[in-house]
Order: C-alpha cells, then structure tokens, then sequence
C-alpha cells in the first residue's frame, strides 16, 4: 500500500473534520445556494477508500451523505450494495436528519434486505446478489449519511495461470481523485482502488469531467484478467 496515499487520505478526512468543528454538518444551511437551483437532491459527501489488508483479503470503506430536497429525490435515498461469493458486507449504518441535522432515524446492517441479481429467480443460492436500503419520508428536506465495508477475497485456483492483469489507471481533477492498480502475487490478483471526491462548488464547465470519472470508475469494475489453464 502507498504510504503517500495514506497520508493523503488521513489529511482529507482531517480538514473536513475541522471545517465543522461545533457545527452542525447535516443543517441545510450549509449548502450552498447556488447547488439547490432546481435541484431534486445534493450530494454532500462521497468517498470510497480501498485497503490491502493482507494477500487475500480486502477491505473497501464507503461513506455518503445526501440530503434529499423533495419527493422527486427520494430515488437518490435507495442504497444498493452488490455482493457475491468473494464480495461480503462486514458492516453497515446509516442515519436520517431532518433539516436542522436532527438524527431521525438510524439502520443498521440487519434492516438491509437481501436479494438475488438475476431476475429470473429471488433464491437465497444465487453468486450475485445485493443489499438494499429503502427509505422514503413524508418531509423535505432530509438528509441520509451512510457508510458500509465491504471485504473482497480473490484465490486463483492452482489449475490456472494468470496470463494477462487489466491495466493501471490514475485520473486527477478539481473535484476527485481516482486510481485503480492491479498487482499479482502468486494465485492472487490484489486490486488497490481508490476514489476521493472533494468538497466544494465546481463551475458548470467541469460536468463533462465528472461523467467521463464516473464512467471510468464504473468501467474499472468490469475489468478481467487473462487466466490460461496450466
């Protein structure tokens, strides 16, 4: 794991921690005004930090706040976590705030249900699954702060050889930083992503910068490696 990455991380939780220093981060108030412009809902805070934890085992934390301005946003409050047989949920909370950042309510990793992807068939067997989280309230606005962690295990059965690794990527903007690296040693392949994205009000120009990240983010996990049969 890159120690500067680190560093860098703990660095960017800090300053957001300090600018709310007894303050009340989830008052509406704090938005600023120009972001809810015929705005449905705001995203207030989004980060995803990947974790080598060992060879086999890794560890992604999400966190995400979005405060919900009318009922046409309340799609924006549904939380979707897809796991599978390598892919688990190890923890989860989120907690609702009315307009003031008064705690409404709070969910925990019980209250997610869980449901087959295929839609052929809602079994409790299926590889490919996902978590959800469903809330809808009677007043706007609201706003919803959730983190999870989700942990991966990647074993290469000793049958196979990996012959090719999908390739590295960095992208680096005003608004998020995104890296994705792919390592092997021995029958495991070690993915390292990382995806920071920045507080702040960003100029109507950057959106096309903001598709082309979210498109990248979204693309780096349908990558595939080469395995050959040995």
């Amino acid at each position: 794991m890159n120690l500067k990455n680190n560093w860098a991380i703990l660095l960017f939780f800090w300053i957001n921690t300090a600018l709310f220093a007894g303050e009340n981060p989830f008052d509406i108030s704090y938005i600023n005004p120009l972001l809810l412009i015929k705005a449905h809902s705001v995203v207030r805070y989004d980060n995803t930090v990947i974790k080598i934890q060992n060879i086999d085992k890794v560890v992604e934390n999400c966190q995400k706040e979005m405060t919900i301005l009318n009922k046409k946003g309340d799609n924006f409050a549904q939380i979707y976590i897809h796991t599978n047989k390598m892919k688990f949920v190890s923890s989860f909370k989120a907690v609702i705030y009315n307009e003031k950042g008064k705690i409404v309510k709070t969910f925990h990793k019980s209250d997610l249900i869980d449901m087959a992807m295929s839609t052929s068939s809602l079994t409790l067997i299926d590889e490919d699954r996902v978590k959800i989280l469903s809330y809808e309230s009677s007043t706007y606005p609201y706003t919803i702060e959730y983190e999870y962690v989700n942990q991966f295990i990647f074993n290469i059965p000793e049958t196979y050889a990996i012959e090719a690794l999908p390739k590295n990527q960095t992208e680096t903007h005003d608004f998020a930083d995104f890296s994705i690296t792919y390592t092997q040693k021995g029958q495991q392949i070690i993915v390292n992503s990382i995806l920071k994205l920045k507080r702040g009000a960003f100029p109507a120009k950057s959106y096309q910068d903001l598709i082309h990240i979210s498109k990248l983010v979204q693309s780096s996990e349908s990558q595939k490696a080469v395995l050959i049969v040995k």
